[in-house]
């Protein structure tokens, strides 16, 4: 069976089983990875959670390993443009057979258990990772911490990026209940780095309890020639996160020499402030999804490209802070085009009375229209930023791959 059917596969499986944070119990995720062989991993392991930046910062940690000449596998969730995005190996994603090899493996030896898609994937990713003699694993949290199924490992480093308000149905209102969540990933005596100087209370206060060795690489950063803001997504979140990868390979392999990090720092991730030049105009491509990562979207633009006029294509999920991103985005944009966005999370139509309350934000009912709409609308010195989802973003950068053939 191919990859594609299987992920199918997977899908409608899990959709069956699916549970809330109030009633997930990884016991039984635990016991099964056990049974089958999978925990314990013998490589040193990295846990990476957090609000924002969290899938940057597992791939600038496995950059900088790599630099050294050792084999890492990493995980990321969710995926871009492909599954296969999900499981890399050495820095490149899996191909499709040993993915079709995994899935199907999975999924025949769990097929009487009730697993989410995120718990399945998580397994499938173990089992990719026996096969190679691996020197380190990575591995990205898809949501929260606690009640994440990467949680299963017991990690020698745990990284949260950042706190911010996101996902908050399931982990909080606050940042302090968030913080309690993520705080889920942190061992005993372990390794815990905190991307930002404004570590929640009741994280400090975990890491504490657990004699965690409590590592803040951008405590008091000077980033472009001024502090860094207690914001958790308002400092240069390159230079940030890069910061936590150099503490992390520190932790665990050799510290990371200067011309390591300044290539590692030029090094592009798909869907992070990524620039596509087109005949049609410049365009930022960034799946930022919640108030704190577009406030600091936005502020990276009026940095990076100050004489430029903005304007914006956006859609977020149903279960968003709508009024939050497009109250950060009003700052900022000349224009915003609002779109839907698909799956089964996707906010499909918009009040229409958010034209009225945003003065410059448009309603468009599909995303190659918006697109096309804001091809050269105000001459060449214009910037488009395309953000609010995954979904928003993967579809626009292969209409926009397409337009450029």
């Amino acid at each position: 069976m191919t990859s594609d059917r299987l992920i199918k596969q997977l899908d409608e499986l899990t959709s069956r089983h699916r549970r809330d944070a109030e009633q997930r119990n990884f016991d039984h995720v635990r016991t099964i990875a056990h049974d089958l062989g999978l925990i314990p991993v013998n490589p040193p392991t990295v846990i990476v959670g957090g609000t924002n930046g969290k899938s940057s910062t597992v791939f600038l940690i496995e950059q900088l390993l790599l630099k050294q000449g050792v084999s890492v596998g990493a995980t990321a969730s969710p995926h871009l443009l492909r599954f296969n995005e999900r499981i890399r190996i050495d820095g490149c994603e899996i191909d499709d057979e040993p993915l079709s090899h995994a899935l199907s493996w999975i999924l025949e030896v769990t097929q009487d258990v009730p697993l989410t898609y995120f718990d399945l994937t998580t397994l499938a990713s173990l089992h990719v990772f026996r096969q190679p003699e691996l020197d380190y694993l990575i591995l990205e949290v898809g949501l929260g911490g606690r009640l994440d199924c990467a949680n299963i490992i017991d990690s020698q480093v745990a990284v949260i990026t950042n706190v911010a308000l996101d996902h908050t149905e399931l982990l909080g209102s606050t940042r302090d209940l968030i913080a309690t969540e993520k705080a889920g990933i942190l061992r005993e005596g372990s390794t815990f780095v905190y991307g930002h100087d404004d570590m929640p209370e009741t994280l400090r206060e975990a890491a504490t309890s657990l004699r965690c060795q409590i590592d803040q690489p951008n405590r008091h950063r000077e980033i472009n020639g001024s502090k860094d803001s207690t914001n958790a997504s308002a400092a240069d979140v390159l230079g940030s996160n890069l910061a936590i990868a150099e503490s992390v390979v520190n932790a665990i392999a050799e510290r990371p020499t200067a011309s390591q990090l300044a290539e590692v720092a030029n090094l592009q991730l798909d869907g992070r402030q990524e620039l596509l030049r087109t005949p049609g105009g410049h365009w930022i491509l960034d799946v930022a999804h919640n108030p704190a990562a577009i406030r600091h979207v936005c502020s990276e633009l009026n940095k990076e490209f100050p004489l430029y006029e903005k304007q914006c294509i956006f859609g977020c999920f149903a279960s968003k802070d709508l009024n939050g991103m497009l109250s950060e985005l009003s700052q900022t944009m000349r224009r915003i085009l609002l779109v839907p966005t698909q799956g089964s999370r996707g906010r499909t139509s918009y009040d229409d009375t958010l034209s009225t309350r945003y003065e410059k934000l448009q309603i468009v009912s599909d995303l190659h229209a918006a697109i096309d709409m804001a091809i050269n609308p105000y001459g060449n010195n214009f910037i488009t930023l395309i953000c609010g989802s995954f979904d928003v973003v993967s579809r626009a950068r292969t209409y926009l791959d397409k337009r450029t053939r």
